[in-house]
């Protein structure tokens, strides 16, 4: 039991440091789109809501960081 606890606690640990490190390095919340595109698209009911800034874009960061850590590398075996 003790081996599981400590399997969740590392999980835990990588998604706290993945949400962590989008916080302080990636921007958090705030939009990649917001000075490329005019304020008349953002004003736009539909596409301003799905490209304004919002918790949905940190969370697109976090699962990309978690995504691209745990996903192991398969690297190509070198002739001997």
């Amino acid at each position: 039991m003790a081996f599981a606890v400590f399997f969740l606690a590392e999980y835990a640990n990588m998604i706290l440091i993945s949400a962590l490190a989008v916080l302080m390095f990636l921007g958090g919340w705030l939009s990649p789109f917001d000075g490329l595109l005019p304020d008349k698209v953002m004003a736009l009911p539909v596409l301003g809501a799905v490209l304004g800034s919002g918790l949905h874009w940190a969370a697109a960061k976090i699962s990309f960081m978690l995504f691209s850590s745990l996903v192991p590398r398969h690297l190509p075996a070198l002739p001997l």
